[in-house]
């Protein structure tokens, strides 16, 4: 299928604001053999962000999928369904042989999407740690506005978040779907690495490249492989940080 057909597959004779971002990305016989692979899922998600924060989120879903695919030692599912889980993460990505990592995408939106504070991590987080897969690496992405936070600053971050999940006020784990401090602080110990870039725009859909950082889980149960690790910041923007 050539790229125009596989385009008009997807997007059919409406307009669409990652149109252009698609026309470029199906270049690469990767992406393009994902997109064909996952056809239905991909052309659903596209009619269904018709709005620029739902386009926005799927963009940053979008261009997560390219940057794997460019990578030939990364092979990628779209939307897995571990077994025993109710809600599975947004891709499961294997590092040649040697480890398979379970990949959560999220763009941070509200009033200050630019301020990523320990407050809304602990809430994306909260929301997301129930697609956390046991016996698995974990990596959680988060778009945000502008450029991200430091190592350093991520890394103190997530620590100001744990010590707050271990003297917060019940009601408000409750609240956010745990049961006590116990709970959330072992969803927290499946993340195995936390990873920070700037969300692609829509008047600027086509720059798939932007710095990264990322936060490795020194407490996490299934470690992320050093080499794994840094594979998957490349992929997911480049111009790695690590902690």
């Amino acid at each position: 299928m050539s790229r125009a057909a596989l385009l008009a597959e997807l997007l059919g004779d409406e307009p669409h604001e990652l149109a252009a971002a698609l026309e470029g990305w199906l270049a690469s016989r990767r992406f393009a053999a994902f997109v064909r692979e996952n056809l239905t899922k991909v052309r659903k998600k596209l009619r269904g962000a018709q709005d620029e924060a739902s386009a926005r989120d799927l963009l940053l879903e979008l261009t997560t999928a390219y940057g794997l695919t460019r990578d030939k030692r990364l092979s990628v599912v779209y939307e897995p369904t571990p077994a025993g889980s109710s809600r599975g993460p947004d891709f499961a990505v294997r590092f040649t042989t040697r480890q398979e990592v379970m990949l959560e995408v999220t763009r941070l939106r509200g009033p200050e999407p630019e301020t990523l504070d320990p407050r809304r991590l602990a809430g994306v987080l909260a929301l997301k740690l129930g697609q956390t897969v046991p016996d698995r690496a974990n990596v959680l992405l988060i778009g945000v506005e502008g450029e991200p936070l430091t190592a350093e600053e991520l890394a103190a971050l997530m620590d100001e978040v744990r010590r707050d999940a271990e003297t917060t006020d019940p009601a408000a784990l409750l609240k956010r779907g745990f049961r006590h401090r116990g709970e959330y602080l072992r969803r927290l110990a499946a993340v195995s690495a936390l990873v920070v870039r700037r969300a692609p725009r829509l008047d600027d859909p086509a720059a798939a490249e932007a710095p990264v950082t990322a936060w490795q889980n020194d407490a996490a149960r299934t470690a992320l492989k050093p080499e794994v690790l840094r594979a998957l910041v490349t992929a997911l923007g480049g111009g790695p940080r690590q902690r």
